[in-house]
């Protein structure tokens, strides 16, 4: 649907990256998975899904999440397990 080319604001080049909009999913990843890692002039591409800022810091904030609930569960576990041996031990 769409090729953008990011370009420096001072020299005009080519930054060396860009953005391209498909309007069938299916042909976004045919591309990621047939153009990632094919080389032109030599260089290798490195294609990746873009996803918008917010949509990161979302996923960053569920793992920070994840990791602190993690970290509760197994300090209550440790807890439990000492208190157990505590009161099995005469």
């Amino acid at each position: 649907k769409q090729c953008k080319i990011i370009y420096d604001p001072f020299t005009g080049q080519s930054k060396g990256w860009g953005f391209v909009t498909y309007t069938n999913p299916l042909h976004a990843t045919a591309a990621l998975r047939s153009l990632n890692g094919f080389k032109v002039n030599g260089r290798p591409l490195k294609l990746d899904e873009a996803t918008s800022l917010a949509r990161r810091r979302k996923e960053k904030k569920a793992a920070e999440g994840y990791a602190k609930r993690q970290a509760r569960r197994e300090e209550a576990q440790a807890v439990a397990a000492a208190a157990h041996n505590s009161t099995s031990t005469p």
